[in-house]
């Protein structure tokens, strides 16, 4: 049924959610002086630091969000990236997919260099036949773009690809682009909806087995 399998990146297979709330809440306090806290920050899951800006300062400039995201992301990345652990069992799952012969991608808004690192960091990179990072998108999600592309560049039909992903923004995104999508336990969100979704699953030890 399925020829490949896609990743989203932030709490799908890395446990990174918890660095990027703590940074976004440090350089709103450095930068605009408010007290936003990680927990508040981390019920916007999914979604990019622009959009949590607007979210969570209503009014703000779209300048003034740009500036404020650009410095937690780079903040994010020299500092807090480090610190990030692969979700639990997700290396032993990504090589099982290999060995099975399916294809396998990638589709994240972060910088797709980073993407690389951090896969090559657990040695995984090379489990990865395409990899989709923020230069390769005009719309992030929930817009279906970033998961056509995959399955464009992975020559597979849209409803070839099963997705894995943890937020409701993601979801979205994979369910609009016609793929069949896993959803992943997040900690951060309060009762988020998944209509259509093929699995709910709190850990990879309950993904099916393809």
């Amino acid at each position: 049924m399925f020829k490949a399998v896609i990743f989203d990146f932030d709490g799908t297979l890395v446990e990174s959610e918890e660095m990027h709330c703590i940074s976004l809440s440090n350089s709103i306090k450095q930068l605009k002086g408010l007290n936003i806290t990680p927990k508040q920050i981390g019920l916007l899951a999914g979604m990019t630091y622009q959009e949590k800006l607007k979210r969570l300062i209503p009014g703000i400039k779209d300048e003034e969000a740009e500036k404020i995201a650009k410095h937690a992301y780079d903040n994010y990345l020299s500092t807090y990236s480090k610190k990030i652990k692969l979700r639990d069992k997700a290396a032993g799952y990504i090589k099982f997919l290999h060995q099975k012969g399916l294809k396998i991608g990638l589709y994240s808004p972060n910088k797709k260099q980073y993407l690389k690192d951090v896969l090559a960091r657990f040695d995984l990179l090379k489990y990865f036949d395409v990899i989709i990072g923020r230069e390769d998108i005009k719309k992030p999600k929930p817009d279906p773009e970033g998961y056509l592309l995959a399955a464009e560049r992975l020559k597979v039909k849209p409803e070839q690809c099963l997705v894995f992903e943890d937020t409701p923004t993601g979801f979205a995104s994979a369910k609009s682009a016609g793929m069949k999508v896993i959803v992943l336990y997040n900690p951060y969100l309060k009762n988020p909806e998944y209509p259509g979704a093929l699995k709910i699953i709190k850990g990879y030890d309950e993904a099916i087995i393809l």
